[in-house]
């Protein structure tokens, strides 16, 4: 894995103790699944009618906000990760998961819930 060194500010919407919080930012997606994961909120990745279409149903579960969301495991990885953290759906993935970029405010996100 190549990394690099990023700096996380407090005005970006972060809350940490210290004023810098130093965080090492993969330089490329390495497929660590971080944001395919969410130990708190059960139906994390929100699913479009649409994108429902094409996923099968046994990943799906009543959506919140959106009709579905995907199911997730008892750690909070979504279904559809496998051992590797690839997605085995990816073809078909819903279209969050297709927005989500490498250092994005998500990816952050997703990396510091990860790391708790």
């Amino acid at each position: 894995m190549w990394y690099n060194a990023g700096f996380i500010s407090p005005d970006s919407g972060f809350k940490r103790r210290t004023h810098y919080q130093f965080m090492i930012l993969p330089t490329k997606c390495e497929t660590c699944g971080a944001c395919c994961i969410n130990k708190f909120d059960s139906k994390w990745i929100e699913v479009s009618k649409e994108d429902a279409l094409h996923i099968n149903k046994e990943y799906l579960q009543n959506g919140d906000i959106l009709d579905y969301a995907m199911k997730q495991d008892e750690k909070g990885r979504c279904v559809c990760l496998d051992n590797n953290n690839r997605c085995s759906i990816y073809e078909n993935r819903p279209k969050i998961c297709k927005t989500v970029q490498m250092g994005d405010e998500i990816c952050i996100k997703s990396l510091i819930s990860f790391r708790l």
